[in-house]
C-alpha cells in the first residue's frame, strides 16, 4: 500500500511525478507466470467475456500466534488482514478487471483481534462481471487460489499449479504452459534507475488506484453497505 487514504497517495504522487523519483511499487504476484497467463488470456480474448474472478489470498498468523503485535493495531497499520494480504488480491483484480463500479465488504474477527481477521471483498462492474477478493490470517488451507472465468474459458491456479479449461480442451482443466516469468519489482526499479527503462504494470498511478480501491473497501466494511467507487 501507498496509503491509508485516497488524498495521501494522490499527495505522495504529485510529489513523485513532480521530483521525477524513479518510484516502482513491489506487486510481486504480477510478475508470476500464471498470472500473466492469465492477464494475456484475458486481454486477447481467449477467454471470451470474462464473468467472475476470484483471489484468495490467506494465512494461520493469527490461528497461530505468529504476527506481530503491531499487525492488530488500526492506526499503525490502518486496518488488518484486508490492509495487509488482501492488498494482493485487489491489485490483482484491478490487473485483470480493471475499475469496479461498486465494492461492498464483509470483515470479520475470528479470534478476538480488534482489527479484521478475515475477510472478502465483492467488486462488482457495469458490464455484469464479479470480483471476489479473499484474505484472512485464519486460514489453514486453500490459502492461494485464482480463477478467472469467461464465457469461452477458463485458468486456475491453486499453489503455484496453473490450469486452464476451453472448448479446446473440451471444457476440462489441463496443465497450462506458461510464459516466462517477469523480472522482480525490485530488478525493474533497478532497471529505471540505472537504464531508465520504466515499469508502467508497477507505476505510482497503479499505487494511487489499489489505495482508492482499498479505502472503498473499508468504508463500505464501516459503514455496511455497498459503497460506491
Amino acid at each position: 500500500m501507498l496509503a491509508i487514504t485516497t488524498k495521501e497517495a494522490e499527495e505522495i504522487c504529485d510529489a513523485v511525478q513532480k521530483s521525477g523519483v524513479k518510484f516502482v511499487i513491489s506487486y510481486h504476484h504480477k510478475t508470476n507466470p500464471g498470472l500473466i497467463l492469465a492477464k494475456q488470456m484475458v486481454e486477447s480474448g481467449k477467454l471470451g467475456m470474462v464473468t467472475y474472478a476470484r483471489v484468495r489470498n490467506a494465512h494461520n498468523g493469527s490461528l497461530a500466534d505468529w504476527l506481530p503485535p503491531h499487525f492488530y493495531d488500526k492506526e499503525q497499520c490502518g486496518g488488518g488482514a484486508m490492509m495487509d494480504l488482501g492488498a494482493h488480491p485487489m491489485y490483482i483484480l484491478l490487473w485483470l478487471l480493471g475499475e469496479p463500479v461498486k465494492v461492498s465488504s464483509a470483515f470479520t474477527t475470528v479470534t478476538g483481534k480488534p482489527v479484521e481477521d478475515n475477510a472478502v471483498c465483492i467488486l462488482s462492474y457495469a458490464n455484469g462481471a464479479i470480483g471476489v477478493s479473499e484474505t484472512g490470517f485464519v486460514s489453514d488451507y486453500g490459502n492461494y487460489v485464482i480463477e478467472v472465468i469467461g464465457t469461452e474459458g477458463a485458468v486456475r491456479i491453486v499453489d503455484g499449479n496453473t490450469m486452464v479449461a476451453s472448448a479446446a480442451t473440451n471444457n476440462e482443466f489441463v496443465a497450462a504452459d506458461l510464459p516466462e516469468q517477469a523480472a522482480s519489482p525490485l530488478n525493474q526499479w533497478i532497471q529505471y534507475v540505472e537504464e531508465n527503462i520504466p515499469a508502467p504494470e508497477f507505476g505510482v498511478e497503479e499505487a494511487v488506484r489499489l489505495t482508492r480501491l482499498m479505502e472503498a473497501a473499508y468504508r463500505a466494511a464501516d459503514l455496511d453497505i455497498c459503497a460506491r467507487y
